[in-house]
């Protein structure tokens, strides 16, 4: 089980670099025509659910790993380049609106579990309700927000956790597997009763397990800072290489997905990963110093 759900937040990282590798071609089917690629992406997310759903080939839902994230892509480009912004913000509230008054009709004729964490493996056009509701809402709030993100508390804390985002995501699993082992061990070698899971004891601890949790990763990640900011090697101009490196990357995260955390897969999945890094790099030709990652 441990090993299981260590590896169940890596899909972003899995979707994140297939949105990354796909960004150019997106991003200029956003400049060409915005509202049509973000259309057209949610259309297809669309179809490849019925198309799931009419056969009871639930395999087929895997194509929306691309479908759903990638329109939801297109919405930021939108936010990005003031698209929404420019919007009425009357406009921009019906949007959010509908979004949720859809989605909420969906779930209630059971379309959709209420439990959006069942609606993302694969992920389901509800997230993209979600998401059109979420953006909305930023797109209104976003002023204000910016507002607030200059201000000395909430500046110190943006500043800290952007400058270490990646790392966070990455080691926050290990270091809560890491403590839920020694309070294992502690209440067996000490006698101390657990409270069982959702039960009332339960949900008094949280506040502190939580606070524990995050201190602990920050801490992980104040130590692993040098790792942020290391210089990126100059890439490849290679189609060819990226590609590689783009599909070996998606294997070892897939893998981990798959078949979960065991020291065979986790030894596949970084071996997969090294050679991805190495496809990526220029060729001994073309070494420059990069810009630094943070």
């Amino acid at each position: 089980m441990a090993g299981f759900r260590y590896s169940q937040p890596l899909w972003f990282l899995g979707v994140f670099l297939l949105c990354q590798a796909l960004l150019p071609v997106l991003l200029a089917a956003h400049e060409r025509a915005p509202l049509r690629s973000l259309l057209g992406l949610a259309a297809a997310a669309v179809v490849v659910e019925v198309m799931s759903a009419v056969s009871g080939i639930e395999a087929i839902g895997l194509l929306n790993l691309g479908f759903v994230w990638l329109a939801l892509q297109q919405l930021g480009f939108l936010l990005a380049d003031g698209h929404l912004d420019a919007l009425h913000r009357r406009t921009r509230v019906l949007t959010a609106l509908t979004a949720v008054a859809l989605l909420a009709g969906l779930v209630a004729a059971g379309v959709y579990s209420p439990d959006l964490v069942e609606n993302l493996n694969p992920p389901t056009v509800a997230l993209l309700l979600v998401g059109v509701a979420q953006t909305s809402l930023l797109s209104l709030g976003r002023h204000r927000l910016a507002g607030l993100s200059q201000r000395r508390a909430a500046a110190a804390f943006t500043g800290f956790v952007t400058a270490r985002a990646m790392t966070i995501y990455l080691w926050h699993m290990p270091v809560l597997l890491a403590a839920a082992g020694v309070t294992a061990l502690v209440a067996m070698g000490t006698g101390i009763v657990l409270p069982e899971p959702s039960s009332g004891g339960w949900w008094l601890t949280r506040p502190l397990w939580l606070g524990l949790a995050a201190g602990l990763t920050a801490g992980v990640a104040w130590l692993l800072t040098a790792g942020e900011r290391g210089r990126m090697p100059v890439a490849t101009a290679s189609v060819r290489r990226a590609s590689q490196a783009v599909l070996a990357g998606l294997a070892g995260v897939v893998l981990q997905l798959a078949a979960g955390t065991t020291v065979l897969t986790a030894a596949a999945a970084t071996g997969l990963l090294l050679f991805a890094l190495a496809r990526i790099r220029a060729g001994a030709g073309n070494k420059k110093p990069g810009p630094r990652s943070g």
